[in-house]
């Protein structure tokens, strides 16, 4: 049964929405804004709604479309009009096929609604692609259209298995398709093949959020997975999501990215001391200090951290921390997160002082290849110690040396730094 009426509660901030039926005539036809004001009040006061692209003005309601709507206060949307089905006896109806619930696809990220009235598992969707026509598990083998859906929920993103009705979501595809979606006895029972398959190996969500709740949150998704590929493949790594309409009305929000430009990334599990995923955070008029949040931490064999400034914490012991807007070094690393922080150099090596002149302390680079006993001593023109800097055992890695020549005379010295089966030599001019 299908109701030609349709009614959803909706709370004051961003939502992704797509009409449920094909609106009628005398309640707005195909305009957006005729549409939902009876339901939402004036525009641009109480409510706003932009495409995919961010555009606001002249909207078309269109069946199958999605649009950002953001409203200023709660509000309870009702669309009339008629619903999709394939009934030959209903003669009142706009269209008696399926054919209706048809949406046609374009390259990269979509923005798309349930056409239907009644909730869909994405499991169920065929793709067709030049005359040819696969279940939505068969086009992702064959690398037509990303495996992970994405809606909306508590302000953020978030990964579906099902539209339901008045929801607009977003998929990827990497050539233009038709998405064909068909009624069917919705079953919420095991998860499917494709759901075991990524859940089998290691996954692991970053959610981040503005403290204060005013700003759009956001997320990414990494995991290890025996079959990956550390490149970039489609399907199996998905682009960063589209933010559009904030961008246009100059909202507040978050936007994480591994990488260039990229919210899902997957690597191999091979690997010999750590796997590191580069995680950049930028903010749209967020000033406020953001959580950073984890769920539970499983699948991984190794240890894992989240790195902030050169600092790692423990995801398995943390789910959270709360940082500033300024972070310039955020990582994920899975495995020996001490040789991620002090990598161990391919040749031992000094290098160049800085600043030099000094006064009255420098800073040396020392290269460790291997752990060795190190000795590095300061001499003075006439060969003679004036400072022993290092006399020990130590890890192989990158280490800075700071040397402070608070007692020591201006002059030229140099600085001689042995391991037994290496040394170098620099020369520094201390200025007072």
């Amino acid at each position: 049964m299908a109701a030609h009426t349709i009614t959803k509660q909706y709370g004051g901030g961003w939502h992704l929405i797509g009409p449920p039926v094909i609106p009628w005539a005398d309640v707005g036809g195909d305009v957006l804004v005729d549409n939902f004001a009876e339901s939402f009040g004036q525009w641009g006061s109480n409510w706003v709604a932009y495409d995919a692209t961010g555009t606001y003005d002249g909207l078309s309601l269109n069946l199958g479309q999605g649009y950002y709507v953001a409203l200023a206060d709660s509000a309870i949307l009702s669309q009339s009009g008629d619903p999709v089905i394939a009934d030959p006896d209903c003669n009142n109806c706009a269209d008696n096929n399926f054919s209706s619930a048809d949406i046609d696809l374009d390259k990269g990220w979509n923005l798309i609604a349930n056409p239907l009235v009644n909730k869909v598992s994405k499991e169920t969707f065929l793709i067709e692609n030049n005359g040819d026509t696969l279940l939505f598990d068969d086009a992702i083998d064959e690398g037509w259209i990303a495996p992970t859906i994405y809606g909306w929920f508590e302000n953020s993103y978030e990964s579906i298995e099902r539209l339901l009705p008045f929801g607009g979501y977003f998929v990827n595809t990497s050539r233009s398709l038709k998405l064909l979606i068909r009624p069917h006895l919705y079953d919420d029972g095991e998860l499917t093949r494709k759901a075991q398959d990524v859940i089998a190996g290691s996954t692991l969500e970053l959610r981040a959020r503005d403290i204060s709740g005013d700003g759009i949150g956001d997320f990414v998704l990494v995991g290890l997975l025996d079959n990956a590929n550390d490149d970039f493949v489609y399907g199996e790594d998905e682009y960063d999501l589209p933010r559009s309409a904030y961008s246009s009305m100059g909202g507040e929000f978050i936007d994480l990215k591994i990488g260039a430009d990229i919210m899902k990334d997957m690597k191999s599990s091979e690997y010999e001391d750590y796997q590191v995923w580069n995680v950049s955070i930028a903010s749209e008029k967020v000033d406020n200090d953001i959580e950073l949040s984890w769920g539970n931490v499983t699948g991984f064999e190794d240890a894992i951290y989240l790195v902030v400034n050169g600092e790692a914490i423990d995801m398995n012991e943390e789910s959270s921390i709360t940082i500033s807007t300024d972070i310039d070094e955020v990582a994920i690393v899975a495995g020996d997160v001490d040789m991620y922080l002090n990598p161990v150099p391919d040749a031992f090596g000094l290098s160049a002082a800085y600043p030099n002149p000094f006064n009255p302390t420098t800073n040396l680079g020392l290269a460790l290849n291997e752990d060795a006993v190190v000795n590095m001593s300061v001499f003075n023109i006439r060969g003679q110690v004036v400072d022993v800097l290092i006399d020990g055992s130590m890890k192989a890695g990158y280490h800075n040396v700071i040397w402070n020549a608070g007692g020591i005379s201006s002059g030229m010295y140099f600085v001689k730094v042995e391991t037994g089966t290496n040394s170098a030599i620099q020369k520094l001019m201390l200025l007072k």
